[in-house]
């Protein structure tokens, strides 16, 4: 009898000993739009970083660039387009110059982010002419197909589905992890003619100015459920055979044409992530919910790489 109570007493110990299972949620982060906004002044060549106004219709303005996020209520952000402003009025100017671009932005679940980027040639070359420039053909518009990540753990049980590749997450713990991917935003134009050999300097002007990479590497924190399959990816929105036109006028002389740009962009990148439950999870899925401690809880990430 004694030995048997000193065992039951034991066990009471041990069952005392066990941590307490906390169980948690999590709430995904509202989506992030942000639109760069590149001014250069075609008399200096110089890219501006201040003595411009931006204005928008959507968002925010945050330093040289316009802000569009999602709120607790509606943390997806709906596509729209979103007009950005520029003001400008450099010293040798005698009025305030305005230029205003559309951005198209797609829509965007919560928790992704994107960035775009946008460019404005402002003032006025060192002429007795004027020289202004316009867009003369849209270009043709193309959205990639979706570029999906490569997971950090090697051992890692993955699945592919519509195109995809999935990792599964046969766990009761919440895993978080960072996903690296490459925004890109550039252009490069190319003079498609030149009227005179005397306005070529003007013409490669604008072209140099609307050529720019801003490109950079970015991180993506991903949170995902217990018991679920999950992914992360990138797409991108590239324009081919954009043209611009450059003029030149002045006072009485009617206004005419000296040199035609082509610009191929890549406008917008963007990357996210989603889940769905493991058919084979018995019923356990439950989105934005699991444990918040166990070994591997922090393994999610990965990387994204663009094809050359």
């Amino acid at each position: 009898m004694k030995k048997l109570l000193s065992l039951i007493a034991l066990a009471g110990i041990f069952a005392a000993c066990q941590p307490e299972e906390l169980k948690t949620s999590f709430t995904v982060d509202p989506a992030e739009v942000t639109i760069n906004v590149r001014v250069v002044d075609i008399r200096t060549g110089a890219v501006l970083t201040s003595g411009f106004e931006i204005e928008k219709s959507a968002g925010e303005v945050v330093g040289n660039a316009v802000v569009i996020k999602g709120d607790e209520k509606n943390p997806a952000i709906d596509g729209q387009n979103v007009t950005v402003t520029v003001k400008y009025k450099a010293d040798y100017m005698s009025k305030e110059q305005s230029q205003s671009e559309t951005v198209s932005v797609a829509k965007l679940r919560a928790g992704g982010k994107a960035i775009y980027s946008v460019s404005f040639v402002v003032g006025y070359p060192d002429s007795d002419y004027t020289f202004t420039y316009a867009e003369t053909e849209s270009g043709t518009t193309k959205e990639s197909d979706p570029i999906y990540f490569t997971p950090s753990d090697s051992h890692a049980e993955t699945h592919t589905h519509d195109g995809g590749l999935w990792v599964r997450n046969n766990t009761e713990f919440i895993l978080t992890g960072v996903v690296t991917w490459e925004q890109k935003n550039s252009a490069s134009a190319t003079v498609k003619d030149c009227k005179k050999e005397s306005y070529k300097q003007i013409v490669d002007a604008y072209a140099t100015a609307l050529t720019f990479n801003t490109s950079s590497e970015q991180k993506l924190p991903i949170q995902v459920s217990a018991y679920c399959y999950y992914t992360a990816f990138q797409t991108y929105t590239k324009v081919e055979g954009q043209e611009y036109t450059v003029y030149a006028e002045k006072e009485g002389v009617t206004k005419f044409e000296v040199g035609t740009i082509t610009v191929d962009s890549i406008k917008s990148s963007a990357a996210q992530y989603k889940e769905m439950g493991d058919p084979n999870g018995h019923g356990h899925y439950v989105y934005g919910h699991g444990h918040a401690h166990g070994h591997g809880t922090d393994n999610a990430g990965g990387g994204i790489v663009l094809p050359e």
